[in-house]
């Protein structure tokens, strides 16, 4: 049985598996089955190293300047593409580099998507999971960036899209894509995704010592079982570790510059 195979299997099992247990709790059945231990985890084929400071700079310097931010806010953030795609002049605080995440856009157009785009179709709807929906903040070196690009690319209006494709519709998967993959092979890094610039940016939370449930709650990532810990996550704390994420990259960058 191929990887493929093998994850599309697993993710059939989580699915039969969620339908079951609710229709025990509706008590459209006695009882779910048993769960199999392991059924719904598929095995990781591929391993992806996080980008390094050195690789986000030189993708970012890039990327054409209106998706410079798209990389920052993936990279040192770690919003998902979906989040970014539909976030609005009126998500973003640029004084204080706060950005308010609370939808995401479709990949592409769906047949029967709920609250599509009137203009491109997309599908329109709430975070992947109940905690992505979120506040998290953007470390302070690139406030400049995220103010500029506020005046010069952003969509006009409260509603306009920070990276539209246009001036009324969402910029398509397929030009962030061509973009980005030329951007990453500048950097010689192929093998990475959006995703992984979204992993790198958790991966160096982690290492400025963000706890399980401030990554968590910067994430937007979790199970319905773990979300008891997200409550201790304040905006303050993720404050903090925007703040101590940008000093090591001002440190980087000013070490960078004399050597």
């Amino acid at each position: 049985m191929d990887s493929q195979t093998e994850s599309s299997n697993a993710a059939a099992y989580r699915l039969l598996r969620a339908i079951l247990v609710a229709a025990e709790e509706e008590e459209l059945i006695f009882r779910a089955p048993p769960k199999i231990r392991g059924a719904g985890s598929a095995p990781v084929t591929r391993v992806v190293s996080p980008a390094t400071l050195e690789e986000i700079s030189t993708i970012v310097d890039a990327m054409p300047q209106r998706l410079r931010l798209f990389v920052v806010l993936a990279a040192f953030v770690g919003l998902r593409e979906g989040e970014l795609l539909e976030l609005r002049r009126s998500d973003i605080d640029g004084i204080a580099g706060r950005v308010s995440v609370s939808r995401k856009v479709d990949k592409e157009p769906l047949p029967g998507a709920s609250n599509p785009c009137p203009n491109c179709g997309r599908g329109i709807g709430p975070p992947k999971t109940r905690s992505g929906t979120r506040v998290v903040h953007v470390p302070p070196p690139f406030l400049p960036m995220l103010q500029r690009h506020l005046l010069e690319y952003a969509a006009p209006g409260g509603e306009g899209l920070l990276f539209p494709g246009d001036r009324t519709d969402h910029m398509s998967t397929r030009f962030l894509m061509d973009r980005f993959r030329e951007a990453r092979n500048a950097a010689d890094r192929p093998d990475l995704t959006i995703h992984h610039l979204r992993h790198t940016a958790l991966t160096i939370a982690g290492q400025h010592g963000a706890t399980a449930a401030e990554l968590q709650a910067r994430a937007g990532h979790a199970s319905q079982a773990a979300m008891a810990i997200y409550q201790h996550a304040t905006l303050d704390r993720d404050k903090l570790l925007a703040d101590q994420i940008g000093a090591t990259y001002e440190a980087w960058v000013e070490g960078r510059s004399t050597s």
